[in-house]
C-alpha cells in the first residue's frame, strides 16, 4: 500500500479551498515517559490522535475524504466505522466493505478514506477507532446534500372536464427537506375571486382544485427551494374542458331580395367545437358563391378563453333564402343548437293608402343591436315560430325596432297578427282602433324593456 506522502489526496468542503496534497505533519510530541516501577526501565508512549477527523460538508453525487491520524501507534490499527449503519468498512489497511465507490490510503500513523461520489446514504458519523485497550476514538459527521429532485410530478400537461376534482402532484427527493410552493406565472390567481377567491399561492407536494372551473385554466408552477443548493421549477398547463355553450345577438334578421343578410352566433367551447350552418336539414357550404361563413375569435379579457363568433352570410337573397336558418356547435362533451330567422322586408303597401317607397340601406336589416346581452342557448334547439305578418300580401312591414327578439311573449307581435287576421274592408273606426291599440302596447313594452328608441318609416 503506497504511503500517503506519495499520494495527493483531494479534501473539499464549501467552507475550506481544495489543497494540491496533505502536507506533512510534525509527529505530536510523545508524552512524558515514565520508568517502570519494576524494572525501572522506561515505558513506549501510548497512542493519542494527533489528527482527529473533522465534520465535513459535500453535495450528492461530490467526493469525500475523512482524515485520521494517530501518534505512536506502536503497532496498533487503526479502523473505520460507519455508526449509522453500523458497518466495519476498514481495519489497518485492509477494506472490509466492499464498493467501488470505497477506497483507503494508509501509512504508518495516518489513514484517509475517500468515498467518491457520495450518496445519501454515506450520509452520518464516522468513527476512527484505535484498538488499544481500552479502545480510542474521535467521529466526524459527513453531511450529504440532496439537490431537490423530483421523484413524482403531474407532467407538462392535464386535462381536466369542468366540475370534477384536479390534482396537481410536485413529489421532490431533496436533503435539506424542501419547501414546495404553487403559483401561476400568468400572475392569475389559484383560485379565483368567483370560486371563494382570490387564493395565491399554495404550499405542499399536492396542489387541489376540488371543482375545477374554466377561469382556472392555464399554467401552473411548483417552485421547489431547500435553502441551500439551487432552487428547482416545472410548470404544468391545466386545460379545462367543456361543452359548447351559444349566444345569438338577434334571433330575427330581416333582409331585402336581392341584397345580402348576415347571421350571427357566438360559441364558447373546449376543445374548440366543429360548427355547422343549416337551413332546414340541409348542411351549408362555404363556397364563396352563394354562402361565405367566417370564424372569428373574440377577445374577451379573460385569457384562455376560447370563444368564437361565427357568421354566415347569405349572398344576394332570393325567395327561396328566407326561413330558419340553425347554427349548430358539437365537440367531444356535447352539442348546442340556436335558430335565427331570416324573413323579407318589402315596400309597405296598405289598401287604400297612398303607396309609400320603403328607403333602402346598405345593410338590410336597420335594427340597431340590442344594447342588453343576448340569451344564452346551449344544448337546445329554440324554434321560431314564422309570424303571419311576413307572408302577408296586403301588409308587408318591418318588425319594430323595440319588439322583443330574444323569443319572450311579445304583446305587440300578438295584437299585430290578430290584427292582420281581421277583415280589413272593415269600417275605418275598426281599422283605427286596432291601430291605436298596437301603438299603445309597442310604447308600453318599449318603456317597460328600456328601450326609448325612435323608429321611422
Amino acid at each position: 500500500m503506497a504511503s500517503l506522502d506519495q499520494q495527493n489526496l483531494s479534501i473539499f468542503t464549501p467552507q475550506e479551498t481544495r489543497p494540491d496534497e496533505i502536507p506533512d505533519r510534525p509527529h505530536a510530541p510523545s508524552a512524558p515517559v515514565s520508568p517502570d516501577v519494576t524494572t525501572g526501565r522506561p515505558l513506549p508512549p501510548t497512542p493519542s490522535f494527533s489528527h482527529p477527523p473533522h465534520n465535513l460538508t459535500v453535495g450528492e453525487g461530490d467526493e469525500a475524504t475523512l482524515l485520521c491520524g494517530v501518534s505512536a501507534l506502536q503497532g496498533h490499527k487503526m479502523a473505520w466505522v460507519h455508526e449509522d449503519s453500523q458497518s466495519i468498512l476498514t481495519v489497518g489497511s485492509l477494506v472490509y466493505t466492499q464498493s467501488p465507490r470505497l477506497s483507503l490510503v494508509t501509512d504508518l500513523e495516518r489513514s484517509a478514506l475517500t468515498l467518491d461520489p457520495v450518496t445519501a446514504a454515506d450520509r452520518g458519523w464516522y468513527m476512527c477507532q484505535v484498538n488499544t485497550d481500552p479502545m480510542i476514538s474521535a467521529r466526524a459527521f459527513l453531511q450529504v446534500l440532496v439537490q431537490p429532485t423530483i421523484v413524482n410530478w403531474s407532467g407538462p400537461a392535464v386535462d381536466a372536464r369542468e366540475g370534477t376534482a384536479v390534482n396537481l402532484t410536485c413529489e421532490v427527493r431533496s436533503h435539506p427537506p424542501a419547501t414546495v410552493t404553487w403559483t401561476r406565472p400568468d400572475l392569475l390567481p389559484i383560485v379565483p375571486a368567483s370560486l371563494g377567491g382570490p387564493v395565491w399561492s399554495v404550499e405542499g407536494a399536492q396542489l387541489e382544485l376540488p371543482s375545477v372551473g374554466r377561469e382556472q385554466a392555464g399554467p401552473y408552477r411548483c417552485s421547489i427551494d431547500n435553502g441551500i443548493t439551487q432552487p428547482v421549477e416545472r410548470t404544468t398547463n391545466l386545460s379545462v374542458n367543456y361543452s359548447p355553450m351559444l349566444w345569438l345577438e338577434r334571433e330575427m334578421v330581416g333582409g331585402a331580395a336581392g341584397d345580402d343578410a348576415t347571421l350571427e352566433c357566438t360559441v364558447e367551447a373546449h376543445p374548440l367545437p366543429d360548427v355547422v350552418w343549416k337551413s332546414g336539414s340541409h348542411s351549408l357550404p362555404h363556397d364563396g358563391a352563394k354562402y361565405l361563413i367566417r370564424n372569428v375569435t373574440v377577445t374577451t379579457g379573460k385569457q384562455y378563453s376560447h370563444r368564437q363568433r361565427l357568421t354566415l352570410t347569405i349572398l344576394r337573397l332570393a325567395p327561396l333564402d328566407f326561413g330558419l336558418y340553425s347554427c349548430i356547435a358539437e365537440n367531444s362533451l356535447g352539442r348546442a343548437e340556436a335558430t335565427i330567422a331570416l324573413y323579407e322586408m318589402r315596400e309597405q303597401i296598405i289598401k287604400g293608402a297612398p303607396h309609400l317607397q320603403d328607403r333602402k340601406s346598405s345593410n338590410p336589416d336597420l335594427a340597431r343591436p340590442r344594447t342588453t346581452p343576448a340569451p344564452s342557448v346551449s344544448g337546445t334547439t329554440r324554434s321560431l315560430n314564422k309570424h303571419s305578418w311576413f307572408d302577408s300580401t296586403d301588409i308587408i312591414q318591418r318588425p319594430p325596432k323595440g319588439s322583443s327578439v330574444d323569443g319572450s311573449a311579445d304583446i305587440a307581435t300578438a295584437l299585430f297578427d290578430v290584427w292582420l287576421e281581421q277583415d280589413l274592408s272593415g269600417s275605418k273606426h275598426q281599422q283605427t282602433g286596432w291601430c291605436l291599440t298596437i301603438i299603445l302596447s309597442l310604447a308600453l313594452q318599449i318603456v317597460l324593456a328600456g328601450r326609448f328608441e325612435y323608429y321611422l318609416t
